[in-house]
């Protein structure tokens, strides 16, 4: 009788043993999901992404088609930039940023037109700065660009280089309403040689046919 009774005790504490690391992994996996950017994305009042899902398509098209793709610095940036989540914001291709409430320039800022704002008007502007980047170094640290006017776009890439390093707050439209997205700083999962290299990925996405 005692046998039976220990026994039974034993199979209780086996299957209480059981179902508590059951719930346990089904609270991390909640928590994972919970944490994970894109659930954020869709289950706050930011707006979600997937309404943008044809104009993606048609930057996955556009880059395709551009001559730098297959430079392995440049696939490495866009492997990045995809994997670490930048274009959960920011738009695959760097186009259409997703609706960020309250902040001052309504969506999070495309990054398409990274070209322009670093004062590199033409694709030869690009293919210029391009090789280093791609190659992970900074342009700070190159010796010799073959710009007309090499400084300015040294300090607008330095500056780039920055936000993605420290981070930077949303602008808000009203100051007494939500926050809306930031950046978040990379200083600490990015290396530099690996944003360089992002830096690079998004100048080559320029439309220059559009423009």
């Amino acid at each position: 009788m005692t046998q039976d009774i220990g026994a039974r005790n034993l199979v209780r504490v086996f299957l209480g043993v059981w179902s508590a690391l059951g719930l346990f992994y089904a609270f991390l996996m909640f928590r994972s999901l919970l944490w994970s950017p894109s659930f954020y994305i869709d289950h706050t009042h930011y707006e979600s992404q997937r309404p943008l899902a044809q104009p993606a398509a048609l930057a996955l098209q556009a880059e395709a088609k551009n001559k730098f793709a297959r430079d392995p610095g440049v696939r490495r940036g866009r492997e990045l930039f995809r994997r670490e989540g930048c274009a959960l914001c920011h738009g695959l291709g760097g186009k259409k940023g997703i609706l960020s409430k309250n902040y001052v320039k309504d969506r999070v800022p495309d990054l398409a037109t990274l070209a322009e704002r670093l004062l590199l008007y033409e694709p030869e502007d690009v293919e210029a700065v391009l090789p280093a980047l791609a190659a992970g170094q900074s342009l700070d640290k190159v010796d010799k660009l073959d710009l007309p006017n090499p400084a300015p776009v040294v300090a607008k890439y330095a500056d780039a280089r920055k936000v993605i390093l420290d981070g930077n707050p949303g602008g808000k439209k009203d100051e007494k309403g939500v926050q809306p997205i930031d950046m978040p700083a990379w200083k600490d999962t990015l290396t530099e040689p690996d944003i360089n290299r992002i830096i690079a990925y998004l100048l080559t996405l320029y439309p220059w046919e559009e423009g």
